[in-house]
């Protein structure tokens, strides 16, 4: 997502998104950690307390992973070891 940059417009365009989803997949946001759209990073602390939040590092994105996405993430990463 790269829309809107304050915090309603983020949940707002979240909860879309999570809506198109059906409960499974990765949404990414831009400007995460970007140092002049705060509310981006604000947003996605409080999604870490529901889904699993990665930064990609070098970049502005972050990606959440919801519902079997997440799982399937869990797996691998326990059974990598």
């Amino acid at each position: 997502m790269d829309g809107g940059h304050d915090f309603e417009t983020i949940a707002s365009d979240t909860v879309r998104a999570r809506r198109i989803l059906g409960g499974s997949g990765v949404i990414a946001w831009h400007d995460f950690k970007s140092g002049i759209h705060g509310d981006v990073t604000r947003y996605m602390a409080g999604e870490a307390d529901r889904d699993i939040i990665l930064s990609v590092p070098g970049t502005l994105l972050a990606v959440s992973l919801t519902g079997a996405a997440r799982e399937a993430f869990l797996a691998a990463a326990v059974a990598a070891g």
